[in-house]
């Protein structure tokens, strides 16, 4: 009879758990509504925090599961692709505005590379059944902080494109045809100068100029969208191969920079009227602006302009003063090889830039600043203070000057042949321009077949096989 009454009352401890056990679902249940079905789980989609993403920083993703606990929503994470990194995430209950509760997890990665983002499908386990549930579309582009403004030109009418090859856009159009474009503007924050200058041999008006150019500030959040900037009316009257009207504007880029952007790279052959001859008119060197006050701006002539000779800047041209320079940073003052270096560049039309920092005379200054402060130090220790502290003053002058010289020698410089220059590090994209070759250019970063380049002048990725580095 005892251990009927035992086995009583432990099954009496059983049933009143369960009742508890139930309770305590059923209350769950109730807070969180019903839970979804698994038809309903799988229509889910892991939506990007934003639809644009940035290089260089952390892009979130955010699943929300409708009616479910967190307790029971585990996630785990497919093989990323190359340049996808993945930094962190967070699982929370969340409350909609409709009181509607539910489970939220977010994810956060960076991206190392521009374009459309494809990751492969989330694993998500709720409960004991596993989803495999698709990211949403995002695309990443380069960080604000480095990219800068570009201009497109779009044509309206009187030009046919042929061909588009190395980022250069190559037309024909026939002499006397009036040729109508508009000018924009995409990744900048606001225009602090437009304006332009009248091509030779041309009859070329300003049509249009939309309120941008009056210098209010777009906004500072980042946009992808191509602004119109100004639409011209261009008549070339003699035959012949032209390149875009000299059109300047300097505007405010996302990081603060000021930037002059250039004018992309195109090519008009341009063929003879069959209507009859028409006159040649030559324009002048003056740039426009409408409110006069901007009208000389950038409007310096190159200096050596006309001892250039008639042919394009070549790869083989700018691998030779890549190797004058590199000669000249490792050679003592007084050797010919800068004389050498002006020269050369002088024949390509090149401006004559400031000479390379001589290593040997960093490295000299340096070994004397030591040699001094030793001497310093010796004059001091025997009492010997007048000719110590004079050494010792000079030493800081030579320390100054070491210092300085040192950090003119670590950046990385190279000789950029021409081409594409691209706001971001990719072979394809519809945001480049080109430049011109002989241009001396600081290396500041790398990514892939990818060289980041500074100057004065231009910004921007460009291919590595594009670039001869000054060793």
């Amino acid at each position: 009879m005892e251990k009927t009454s035992v086995k009583q009352e432990k099954r009496f401890h059983i049933r009143l758990l369960r009742f508890f056990a139930v309770l305590i679902l059923g209350v769950s249940a109730s807070a969180f509504g019903k839970t979804p079905s698994p038809q309903e789980i799988r229509s889910l989609v892991v939506e990007p925090d934003s639809p644009t993403f940035f290089t260089a920083q952390e892009n979130g993703y955010t699943l929300k599961i409708p009616d479910v606990q967190p307790s029971v929503v585990q996630t785990d994470l497919p093989q990323l692709p190359p340049g996808v990194v993945y930094i962190s995430s967070k699982k929370e209950e969340y409350i909609d505005q409709k009181g509607q509760r539910g489970t939220a997890v977010h994810l956060w990665f960076n991206f190392k590379d521009t374009g459309p983002v494809h990751l492969p499908p989330l694993i998500v386990l709720v409960g004991k059944r596993t989803y495999y549930l698709p990211f949403g579309d995002a695309v990443v582009y380069e960080n604000p902080a480095v990219i800068s403004p570009v201009m497109e030109i779009s044509f309206e009418t009187g030009v046919t494109e042929i061909s588009s090859i190395d980022g250069i856009r190559r037309f024909t159009a026939k002499a006397g045809q009036e040729i109508i474009f508009t000018v924009n503007l995409k990744y900048f924050v606001q225009i602090i100068q437009f304006n332009w200058k009248l091509p030779e041999n041309s009859i070329f008006k300003e049509l249009e100029r939309y309120e941008i150019t009056r210098g209010v500030p777009v906004g500072t959040d980042f946009s992808s969208a191509s602004l119109p900037v100004a639409r011209f009316s261009w008549k070339p009257l003699v035959e012949g191969s032209y390149s875009l009207p000299d059109i300047m504007i300097f505007a405010t880029a996302y990081n603060g920079s000021r930037k002059i952007v250039q004018v992309p790279a195109c090519q008009i052959k341009v063929s003879a009227y069959s209507g009859g001859e028409v006159k040649a008119a030559h324009g002048n060197s003056r740039f426009y602006d409408a409110s006069g006050v901007f009208d000389s701006a950038f409007a310096v002539k190159r200096s050596g302009e006309s001892e250039k000779r008639g042919s394009a800047i070549t790869v083989e041209d700018c691998e030779k003063l890549a190797s004058l320079r590199s000669k000249e940073r490792h050679s003592f003052p007084g050797k010919k090889i800068a004389a050498r270096r002006r020269e050369f560049e002088n024949y390509l039309g090149l401006s004559n830039r400031a000479g390379e920092i001589r290593e040997p005379v960093v490295i000299s200054f340096f070994v004397l600043t030591l040699v001094m402060i030793l001497l310093s130090l010796f004059f001091l220790l025997f009492k010997k203070h007048k000719h110590g502290i004079l050494l010792l003053a000079v030493s800081g002058i030579f320390t100054i000057i070491s210092v300085w010289g040192i950090f003119e020698l670590i950046p990385d410089y190279g000789i950029f042949c021409g081409g594409i220059i691209s706001p971001v590090p990719e072979k394809i994209t519809s945001s480049v321009h080109t430049y011109e070759g002989g241009l001396r250019v600081k290396i500041s970063e790398e990514a892939g077949d990818f060289y980041y380049i500074e100057s004065s002048d231009v910004n921007g990725w460009v291919l590595k096989d594009l670039v001869y580095e000054i060793e």
